[in-house]
């Protein structure tokens, strides 16, 4: 069954866009239907596809609103409803299929044109599809010329990458988590690639920290108005978003991409240019260079806005306050815990306080560990881990009374199973206690 057309519309920024072109492809040469790749120079990405790539395929810079009303008969698969309201056609999900045989008997089916516009990876096209896509993309010889050639001039062994999206979505590293990972790891070397010229030079500062000259940035399209002001973009869609890439600052931004694709990258900005270089990495490096061995980091930010979206379990949660205690510290990680207490599941708060308590303690904190172990006794009274904590919480304030009380709290709520840490603490507090 061969559909008429597939029309590949790659939109927004480079990652949105390449994420577009490598799965429409992916469906095309799949499938074995004809296609046309659109890639409109606008506000989100005034460069060309040409600019970026020598890949032969066949190409249109015809912009969305030019295509408005010419797939009312089609198949329309989008991001959001916003281009929907700019094709003037009922909204269809780009995401909601099940695997490949369900798109082909669900569209493909109907003989139809189709219209596609992902802006991230559909998750039902296998990522085998989409890796030779990448694999067979080839960036223009400009760009690989930079990339290499700051590679091999500055880059020159293993290093880590870290991008700092800042502009319309200010994600990532924060500048102060920067200094921190840096300045604690001068032993390792760091590229940092941002939008704004300033998160640059406040790390290039560092003599393990390397960043490129760029020639032009990302710039407003409407200045005196704010990054995330709600502007109408080259097609007149309204977005929170006052962006514009001219054509210098997106051929600087790829040639950044592909820099930090042969790092190991370290955090997450939730950026589709930081994803896509993993990818890039993974698949089609530029460069044979050996990579460093992988460290965990995980920022504060970065944590918080996944509490915030409900997008981390507990279980994670430890681990990644586990690695920010190292790396950043325990009170760092003490402010985490507190955050995650604040927004917490109730089946999730025995086992926080009791974390919060422990981290307080080994924090020199008994009065702060005694507050949150208090609370965990009141929650579970049979828990005899959380009296004995609390009674040696005491024992560091001096209070000996209410340490005595604590001790019977534990005595009553023992357990004839106990970790080897917690047999060594017991015997503290008994020689502290006198018996």
């Amino acid at each position: 069954m061969q559909t008429a057309r597939l029309t590949i519309f790659c939109d927004g920024g480079v990652g949105n866009r390449i994420n577009s072109l490598i799965s429409g492809l992916a469906i095309a040469n799949y499938f074995k239907i004809s296609y046309c790749v659109h890639w409109p120079e606008n506000n989100w990405c005034a460069a060309g596809f040409f600019d970026i790539f020598r890949s032969h395929h066949p190409t249109s810079t015809l912009s969305i609103k030019s295509l408005r009303g010419q797939f009312k008969d089609g198949v329309v698969l989008l991001h959001d409803h916003i281009a929907s309201e700019a094709l003037n056609v009922v909204y269809g999900s780009a995401y909601d299929y099940e695997s490949m045989l369900d798109f082909e008997q669900k569209v493909l089916s109907t003989g139809k044109n189709i219209f596609y516009y992902p802006a991230v990876l559909p998750k039902w096209i296998p990522f085998e599809l989409v890796h030779k896509e990448l694999e067979n993309l080839d960036f223009s010889e400009k760009i690989i010329y930079e990339v290499k050639k700051f590679i091999l001039e500055k880059m020159a062994g293993p290093f880590y990458g870290l991008h700092l999206r800042r502009t319309d979505l200010n994600v990532g590293l924060t500048d102060h988590e920067v200094l921190t990972l840096v300045t604690r790891h001068k032993d390792k070397k760091f590229f940092v690639c941002s939008d704004d010229p300033i998160a640059e030079s406040l790390a290039s500062v560092h003599a393990n920290v390397h960043s490129r000259q760029k020639t032009s940035y990302v710039s407003k399209k409407e200045s005196g108005r704010d990054w995330i002001a709600q502007c109408q973009d080259d097609d007149d869609r309204t977005y929170h978003g006052n962006i514009f890439r001219g054509k210098d600052s997106v051929i600087q931004g790829t040639i950044d991409m592909l820099i930090l694709a042969h790092s190991d990258i370290v955090g997450y900005s939730g950026s589709t240019f930081q994803s896509m270089a993993r990818m890039i990495g993974e698949i089609n490096p530029l460069v044979s260079i050996a990579r460093p061995e992988p460290f965990e980091f995980f920022a504060k930010s970065e944590i918080k806005k996944r509490i915030d979206n409900g997008l981390i379990s507990l279980h994670d949660f430890m681990k990644m306050c586990a690695v920010v205690s190292d790396q950043f510290g325990r009170p760092e990680a003490i402010t985490l815990l507190e955050y995650y207490y604040e927004k917490c599941a109730d089946s999730d708060l025995p086992f926080l306080l009791y974390t919060l308590g422990v981290y307080c303690l080994n924090d020199e904190r008994p009065r702060m560990a005694a507050i949150q172990l208090e609370k965990l006794t009141v929650m579970q009274s049979e828990n005899h881990s959380g009296w004995l904590h609390l009674c040696y919480a005491y024992l560091l304030m001096n209070d000996l009374g209410l340490a005595g009380k604590a001790y019977n709290g534990f005595k009553a709520s023992r357990s004839e199973s106990m970790s080897d840490y917690e047999l060594n603490l017991l015997r503290f507090v008994q020689n502290r206690m006198g018996e």
